[in-house]
């Protein structure tokens, strides 16, 4: 009876030795797997991480740039409608007797060759005009301006004027009148190209 009994006793220690060493090679089989799965995991996390930080800052930076360079165009455009409101006054306001004054003080404010063309206006001018003309002069304020056309290297402005033509003592005639100035950008430099008044309105 007691030779059975250890019988017994040895056969449950093999059968639960046996049951050990297959849970052991079960765990140690699962373990790996699960820690190449975990791995991997951890990969295509840092990989989608990665990639969303770089998606991040592509989209990030390109609304930057769009921001900015929307800030630079507007910038430009106040820098042109502020220039050709200048150069409207100055130019619309003169008297007969300043010897275009106004004008020769305009010229580095034009393209090359548009200094040309009013050259060649003076030139006309002073053989038609004479020293004993009565004095004239021509006063002109600057009433509204839009930009009508705008890139990066060209652009077009309309203003709207008050024009009072005088003498000596008496105010003659008190009009509106339109003004177009063409512009060219020259050497990053805005420059007028052309300027060209339209017909007359009464106020």
């Amino acid at each position: 009876m007691k030779k059975l009994s250890i019988i017994i006793m040895v056969a449950v220690i093999i059968i639960l030795g046996g049951l050990a060493f297959v849970f052991f090679y079960w765990y140690e089989g699962n373990g790996n797997v699960n820690d190449d799965n975990l791995n991997q995991a951890n990969t295509n996390f840092a990989l989608n991480l990665n990639q969303n930080q770089n998606l991040n800052l592509s989209v990030n930076t390109n609304a930057n740039n769009n921001t900015n360079s929307a800030i630079d165009k507007s910038k430009e455009k106040n820098e042109i409608i502020g220039m050709a409101h200048t150069f409207a006054e100055r130019f619309g306001s003169y008297s007969n007797k300043n010897d275009f004054e106004n004008l020769e003080n305009l010229k580095s404010w034009m393209t090359s060759s548009y200094q040309k063309d009013i050259d060649s206006y003076i030139e006309e001018q002073e053989k038609i005009r004479s020293e004993d003309d009565d004095y004239k002069a021509m006063v002109s304020k600057v009433i509204s301006n839009k930009i009508t056309n705008f890139s990066d290297e060209s652009a077009r402005v309309e203003l709207l004027t008050e024009r009072t033509e005088e003498d000596l003592t008496d105010t003659l005639d008190n009009y509106y009148q339109k003004l177009v100035l063409e512009l060219k950008k020259i050497d990053n430099t805005w420059k007028i190209n052309a300027a060209s008044w339209g017909e007359k309105s009464d106020l």
